[in-house]
């Protein structure tokens, strides 16, 4: 599974907005990396122009520490 979470971050809650982790973990397959960064791309396009999410901010980090 290439999938892990989604699960509540040391700080769960910042200025009034509560955060959530979802985590990718991927191979070193650089067609399979090139293509999860379309399709998560395309997902957060889909949530930004969605009314009914308008709140939700969607923030990706390429290498968490």
């Amino acid at each position: 599974s290439y999938l892990i979470g989604p699960a509540e971050p040391a700080v769960n809650r910042v200025r009034q907005m509560y955060r959530t982790e979802l985590v990718l973990k991927l191979p070193k397959d650089a067609t399979l990396v090139a293509r999860a960064r379309s399709l998560v791309r395309t997902q957060f396009a889909i949530i930004g122009n969605d009314r009914q999410y308008r709140s939700v901010v969607v923030d990706a980090d390429v290498d968490p520490v």
